[in-house]
């Protein structure tokens, strides 16, 4: 490498750092790199940071074409891609978020009036594969039913039930079993796991989530991760186990430190048992370290990418956040 271009991989590097910190500047300085350099810099993105070059180059293309310049998106589009293919190769577990970002950059450039651009990017998409076909179909009724219950139900942070009437209980039940099929399928697609632990406690059925919450809990996903945690912590709460619950949601507030249920619900348990000045300590402390850019996973939980792709792409920023 000339010195030239070791400047630039040591530049890069560190506009992705803080990148991660969720900082708005890399984008800006990134988005003024010609072509050149940036195709060159991007094979040198650290292996352990391919989803956040991804992530990186997926804003600074959506910042170009909203501001008119379409001659300089599809180089940072493509690159972004690169970097999801050899993060799948890594680690395959991260399929679901390269699925993810794909529905979401389609419907992104929808909203951009990008009609274009959203074929090119569809027909990209049908020519890859995310998972296992049988377990993924499995996934996608279970979504649908799960949906269906949850226009019937009332519910409040971490997944506590308000309200279960017995066409929600019905739909509930159907997604448990696609869940379950999904999981036999493919026992390591976490989300599968983490959807039938969640529809489970719907269902008052918590002897039976624990197990699959448990290991979604363990994923590498950290928004799976996190939200498995809540809804440990939830189920342990409801059962009376504080202490149990406690260390549920501290540890889902450590694996995702941007969310804002899993500190509105150790806090809330705080209060409920006599800790108030602690509660109120945790939630000033909680805003003040992320600074207002809070995105929660639970936001996004019922959504489907393509059909909301802002908040799918906060989601999918945060998921690389430090």
């Amino acid at each position: 490498l000339s010195p030239g271009q070791s400047g630039d991989i040591e530049q890069y590097r560190a506009l992705v750092d803080n990148y991660r910190d969720a900082r708005r500047e890399p984008v800006h300085e990134l988005a003024g790199w010609s072509t050149s350099r940036v195709q060159a810099v991007a094979e040198q993105c650290a292996e352990d940071s391919r989803l956040a070059c991804a992530m990186l180059h997926t804003d600074v293309a959506i910042y170009l074409l909203a501001a008119g310049k379409s001659a300089d998106v599809f180089p940072h589009l493509n690159a972004a891609e690169r970097l999801l293919d050899a993060a799948l190769a890594r680690a395959p577990a991260h399929w679901r978020f390269a699925e993810r970002w794909y529905l979401m950059m389609v419907g992104y450039l929808h909203v951009l009036d990008a009609p274009v651009f959203a074929a090119e990017m569809r027909a990209r998409m049908k020519k890859r594969e995310f998972g296992l076909p049988d377990a993924k179909a499995a996934f996608e009724r279970g979504l649908r039913a799960e949906l269906f219950g949850a226009l019937d139900t009332s519910t409040s942070h971490a997944g506590r039930i308000r309200g279960l009437d017995p066409a929600a209980a019905r739909h509930f039940e159907g997604a448990a079993r696609e869940y379950e099929k999904a999981v036999e399928l493919d026992s390591s697609f976490l989300e599968a796991s983490l959807r039938l632990g969640r529809v489970r406690v719907v269902l008052r059925q918590g002897d039976r989530a624990i197990e699959p919450l448990e290991r979604a809990s363990r994923s590498s996903e950290r928004h799976v991760a996190y939200l498995a945690l809540l809804y440990l912590g939830a189920e342990a709460e409801r059962q009376d186990q504080f202490a149990v619950a406690e260390e549920h949601y501290r540890k889902a507030n450590a694996v995702f430190r941007w969310g804002m249920s899993g500190p509105v619900a150790l806090a809330q348990l705080l209060s409920r048992t006599g800790r108030e000045a602690e509660a109120r300590e945790l939630l000033t402390a909680h805003l003040g370290r992320t600074a207002g850019r809070v995105v929660d996973p639970l936001w996004t939980y019922l959504l489907r990418p393509g059909d909301h792709p802002r908040p799918t792409l906060d989601a999918l920023r945060s998921e690389v956040w430090r």
